[in-house]
């Protein structure tokens, strides 16, 4: 269906520069669907100065093209959080913006402005509210819901460094959206906060994606739903906690889909004298009490004891790696350090009998 409509749009901006451009289209799309959206985008902006439509042509593509790669990327971090692409409509000026899914696909209707950055917020803003973790999006309450909206609109701007966009957020749509809402502007400042920790996108979203895949399409009210509101809690109190160097905090979180604990490895000394056994022992207290997931965090130097530690617990039968990742995290004093999250998925106890 993309290879058509690249087909499609070219074709309405050249007419009869035709059939071979489009069998080169259909080919470079078979072999790199990305570079095929770039391709378009630049000849659009090459061509820009005979019309509208082929303006139009090169903002649309460009916008797929770096959506589509934010895309790819959320998805290698934490799979179903943005499992499905984006194609942009254009529509006229008095047609309401709605994006929606159509397949495999989220279409996003919008119409075209003649500043760029615009166009890109808007196609942020929309891609979000259909194609952000789909499968939790209907368990979330509208405040929560919104917040992680927001923040994940405010990460991929970020990650593109489109500036034009980011200020337009930040300064309009961003006020406008918290101003008169409460409990969502409270639950942003929550997300962005534990953001800072990589909490949100590292622990809140492959979770939340949990959720989602447990809850099996059942309708929300058959679902505790204020359990992820619950979780957001959980990890407020945990960033506040790392902020205050607080070692008595509360590190494991129980509910009807969501059960983990997490683990800091944030004490030299403890290695030091006794080595990676207490945190494997850790570990195998939290698979004792239930846990499901369990979140190994640790920064600077640290961070290079995950291997050991890990490499034990599966030995042991504890658990299995499921992902890792590495980031740049603030630190209480200021500044950044290098931090990273490792999810391990807890095996099940093996019953052996009497």
């Amino acid at each position: 269906m993309f290879v058509l409509e690249v087909i499609k749009d070219v074709l309405a901006g050249v007419g009869a520069l035709t059939l071979s451009g489009g069998l080169f289209a259909f080919w470079l799309w078979w072999k790199d669907p990305q570079k095929l959206e770039l391709m378009v985008a630049q000849v659009g902006r090459v061509l820009g100065f005979l019309g509208v439509r082929f303006r139009q042509i090169y903002v649309k593509y460009s916008i797929q093209g770096r959506i589509n790669q934010q895309v790819r990327e959320f998805e290698e971090e934490v799979k179903g959080t943005t499992p499905h692409g984006v194609s942009i409509h254009w529509v006229g000026k008095n047609t309401r913006r709605d994006s929606f899914m159509r397949g495999e696909t989220v279409v996003c209707r919008m119409s075209y402005e003649k500043n760029p950055h615009l166009n890109y917020l808007h196609a942020a803003l929309l891609y979000v509210n259909a194609g952000f973790i789909p499968g939790t999006r209907m368990y979330l309450n509208p405040e929560l819901r919104l917040a992680v909206d927001l923040v994940a609109v405010s990460m991929i701007l970020t990650r593109t460094g489109d500036r034009g966009a980011q200020y337009v957020f930040y300064n309009q749509v961003l006020p406008k959206e918290l101003e008169a809402k409460q409990e969502t502007a409270a639950r942003y400042r929550s997300l962005s906060g534990i953001e800072r920790y990589g909490l949100y996108s590292r622990v809140f979203l492959p979770e939340a994606v949990d959720f989602g895949m447990k809850a099996e399409g059942a309708p929300p009210a058959s679902v505790d739903t204020l359990e992820l509101d619950q979780f957001v809690n959980f990890l407020e109190d945990l960033h506040y906690a790392a902020e205050k160097r607080d070692e008595m905090a509360k590190l494991d979180f129980s509910g009807g889909l969501i059960s983990l604990g997490i683990i800091y490895v944030g004490i030299p000394s403890k290695l030091s004298l006794e080595g990676f056994r207490p945190y494997v022992n850790r570990i195998r207290i939290c698979r004792r009490q239930g846990a499901e997931t369990i979140y190994l965090i640790a920064r600077g130097q640290l961070r290079l004891s995950l291997h050991k530690i890990t490499s034990q617990a599966e030995k042991e039968g504890l658990c299995k790696l499921e992902h890792a990742c590495e980031f740049n995290c603030a630190v209480p004093e200021g500044g950044k350090v290098r931090a990273a999250v490792w999810r391990l998925r807890v095996l099940p106890t093996i019953d052996l009998g009497p």
